[in-house]
């Protein structure tokens, strides 16, 4: 086998906390903690577009649709980033100055889920090409474009109290979701069954990521 890399990617300045690769493998994205969000053609040599959240970034998702770049950073910022636009279409707080630590997006775009420091998923239903044109909506959402992703606020789900939650995943068949937080445990919840508790895993002795 040969252990040398097919090709490296340098760019982030700091430790890179997220990667992956849009539908067809043509490209990839990453997040850092040096406040970047980079996407990079896999075909050619160097970072292709960035976009500055301001804030070490902890997370980042892609969206099914291809076109929407989802960040979560230390301050407890969430951006949306329209890969046709080149520019942040739309902005939430769900608690001001709490990290937010995991994202995840069905993979049909019904629903997006942040997960934070205070063991808090924040859960929202989304609907496309539904933005405020520019304004904040009755929601609290920023938007900046009227063809961005709707963001309706759908439930908080005190998930794993007194600990941070590390990691949030929904199934593919968008009915249950996962968290693993510091508390060592794993649950899983329904999203058919209004987010009830499923089932709790126990067995890991550290920190579950």
């Amino acid at each position: 086998s040969n252990p040398q890399a097919v090709t490296t990617y340098e760019g982030h300045t700091s430790n890179v906390t997220s990667v992956g690769f849009q539908r067809d493998g043509a490209w990839m994205y990453t997040s850092s903690e040096d406040g970047t969000v980079k996407i990079w053609d896999v075909r050619a040599p160097g970072c292709q577009r960035e976009y500055e959240s301001r804030a070490a970034v902890n997370t980042v998702a892609l969206h099914p649709n291809q076109s929407e770049l989802i960040s979560g950073d230390q301050n407890g910022n969430i951006r949306v980033w329209d890969l046709t636009a080149g520019a942040c279409s739309c902005e939430l707080v769900p608690e001001v100055g709490c990290a937010v630590r995991s994202l995840a997006v069905a993979s049909d775009g019904s629903l997006a889920v942040a997960a934070n420091s205070r063991g808090v998923c924040y859960v929202w239903r989304l609907t496309p090409g539904a933005g405020a044109g520019g304004g904040p909506s009755p929601n609290g959402v920023q938007t900046t474009t009227t063809n961005s992703t709707h963001f309706e606020p759908l439930h908080k789900l005190v998930a794993h109290p007194d600990a941070y939650i590390l990691k949030c995943l929904i199934s593919p068949d968008v009915r249950t979701l996962a968290t693993a937080g510091s508390d060592k445990v794993v649950r899983l919840w329904s999203l058919e069954n209004h987010f009830a508790l499923d089932s709790e895993l126990v067995g890991h002795s550290k920190w579950v990521w």
